[in-house]
């Protein structure tokens, strides 16, 4: 996702979620689906017949690096952590 490349996740839990909330207005972080060879077969159809632009693939990587990159993450425990010591 880093790299602006959409990926086809095929399960269900969080990574799922995640895919969904990434995908945003003018790119797709990709596609998640059931875990069944058919609905992988269509994913692959689909991500082959409707390639994602240079532009969209660019918004996806700037979008990833802003909201779950590993230094995204950190900023945000580290409010957290601030806050509760500020609780004391």
């Amino acid at each position: 996702l880093g790299a602006g490349t959409p990926v086809i996740f095929s399960g269900g839990g969080p990574t799922s979620d995640l895919i969904n909330g990434v995908n945003g207005d003018g790119f797709r972080a990709g596609i998640a689906i059931a875990w069944d060879a058919e609905s992988v077969a269509e994913a692959m159809h689909q991500i082959a017949d409707e390639p994602a632009s240079s532009a969209a693939r660019t918004e996806l990587s700037a979008a990833v690096s802003r909201d779950h990159s590993l230094s995204a993450v950190a900023d945000r425990i580290a409010v957290v952590v601030e806050s509760l010591g500020a609780r004391r």
